[in-house]
């Protein structure tokens, strides 16, 4: 069975930010690096708009050989590190749209952006390579204020707090939220679904 991979970049002082996270992927992949119906579960029985969902995203993953060279040109170019965590195959099928990549325009509103590789003079890569990162899950370099997205939670986090104590809630949370931040280093994070067990607690 092939053995495909995920991979991603933490970045320090990208863009103005710290910490930043660029997750990596091939870009329109000419060829599949398998038949489908061994990558994807139940693919024979997809209908065609869940059949492209799953080619699509499966065809985002590197090979053990894409990952060494992606490794050797980030180290070389950028001098950045590559993470590389094996991808459970076959996939199982994902029945929502997967998002489009068509589109690589970066969003000054929501400080998405995409990084295209293939774009840059001398790139030899043998398959096409993007990366996405998000602004909002980072810290601007040398601030002391939260991120936008980190900022949100933590004023949702301090509004609750203040209905379930019954304490007259101050006008605004923000400073409450970016002072606890700047003097204790604390923020408040949200977590998804996956990172829950059965019972509710963190797993």
């Amino acid at each position: 069975m092939v053995k495909l991979y995920f991979a991603m970049s933490i970045v320090d002082n990208f863009m103005g930010f710290d910490t930043v996270h660029i997750i990596w992927a091939c870009h329109r992949r000419k060829e599949p690096v398998a038949p489908y119906n061994q990558l994807i579960v139940a693919y024979d029985i997809l209908r065609e708009k869940e059949k492209k969902t799953n080619e699509r995203m499966i065809d985002r993953y590197f090979t053990e050989n894409e990952i060494k060279e992606l490794e050797e040109y980030l180290l070389t170019v950028y001098g950045w590190g590559l993470i590389a965590y094996e991808a459970e195959i076959p996939m199982k099928s994902e029945m929502h749209e997967a998002a489009s990549d068509d589109s690589l325009s970066n969003n000054t509103v929501t400080g998405e952006g995409f990084l295209p590789l293939f774009y840059e003079p001398g790139c030899n890569l043998r398959v096409r390579v993007i990366g996405y990162y998000n602004f909002q899950l980072s810290q601007p370099t040398n601030c002391k204020c939260l991120s936008l997205i980190h900022r949100k939670f933590g004023e949702a986090f301090a509004n609750l707090l203040f209905q379930k104590l019954k304490f007259p809630a101050p006008p605004t949370f923000r400073e409450v939220v970016e002072e606890i931040y700047a003097e204790a280093n604390l923020f408040v994070c949200k977590l998804s679904q996956e990172d829950m067990g059965m019972d509710g607690h963190i797993s």
